[in-house]
């Protein structure tokens, strides 16, 4: 049986939003101090930049599933799985 999914609409695409910002931001912060490392000349910044996008992208994915828990707009229940659940849908 379905659920009313009228206050997940927000939480899944602030979920979208803000995960394209947390990949963003490594680059334009990357970009900013030291440009040479975004040229991709060897394997090593590479590397070294797929790994900074991936660990920004996790903690602030973590940390805005906290912030929707703390300001009530999922319990901490549905927040579990957060952005990939689907809590609307019952088992």
């Amino acid at each position: 049986m379905k659920k009313s999914i009228g206050k997940y609409i927000f939480t899944q695409g602030s979920g979208v939003i803000v995960g394209l910002i947390s990949v963003g931001s490594p680059i334009l912060i990357i970009r900013k101090l030291k440009p040479s490392v975004l040229d991709f000349t060897d394997s090593l910044s590479i590397i070294v930049f797929a790994i900074c996008v991936l660990l920004a992208f996790v903690f602030i994915m973590t940390l805005w599933g906290k912030v929707l828990v703390a300001t009530g707009l999922l319990t901490k229940e549905e927040a579990k799985g957060y952005p990939y659940s689907k809590p609307w849908l019952d088992k």
